[in-house]
């Protein structure tokens, strides 16, 4: 006896990344960012509200917040995760270790902020230090790797100034590691340069 499947048993469904950003109002076809060899897929939004999905794949977004959608076929499921009027960034430094830039684009991340520096260069107090010991040591490594895999980035700088003139003296150094360290990048970079006052 021979039994025939009516289905492909073949067919597999799979997003390509693991969250998408969308704006309010816009709209996106599934398959720019789905892989399938299925001519029968299911769509689902978790939240109507946000966005809906229409039988041929094109997902609206109506409002702000976050919702996944699903897509089906015979013989899988897969969901990706979406926010609506709202981008996800990270941000890192030599605490991060060695980031792997390819990872963060897969993930859906839209922008990153990466650590150049902190405080500032005292000739008097750290005159036995190299000038650039204050410089992050993944800088060149990461604006490197968000250059390459294209994810947008600003740099920072973390600041230790209690005073204008110490406010002065950390922009110079963060755009001496910027000229020093990543004059190569400096034009790939989207966003600008932000200020991180913490202490």
């Amino acid at each position: 006896m021979i039994c025939i499947a009516n289905k492909n048993i073949y067919a597999n469904t799979k997003f390509n990344v693991e969250r998408k950003s969308m704006k309010i109002y816009d709209k996106l076809d599934i398959s720019d960012i789905i892989t399938t060899d299925s001519n029968n897929l299911k769509y689902s939004s978790s939240n109507k509200n946000i966005a809906t999905i229409d039988e041929n794949g094109i997902i609206t977004t109506h409002g702000l917040g976050e919702f996944t959608i699903t897509v089906s076929d015979e013989d899988s499921t897969d969901s990706c995760v979406f926010s609506s009027g709202y981008f996800v960034g990270i941000d890192v430094s030599s605490w991060n270790d060695t980031v792997d830039w390819a990872k963060v684009k897969s993930q859906g991340i839209d922008f990153a902020m990466i650590r150049a520096a902190f405080g500032w260069y005292d000739e008097v107090a750290d005159a036995d230090k190299e000038y650039d010991f204050q410089y992050d040591k993944q800088f060149l490594n990461n604006i490197r790797g968000a250059t390459e895999n294209n994810v947008s980035f600003g740099i920072y700088h973390y600041a230790y100034a209690t005073n204008v003139e110490e406010a002065k003296m950390e922009a110079e150094y963060v755009l001496n590691a910027i000229n020093n360290y990543g004059s190569e990048y400096k034009d790939s970079m989207t966003l600008p340069i932000a200020y991180d006052i913490e202490d």
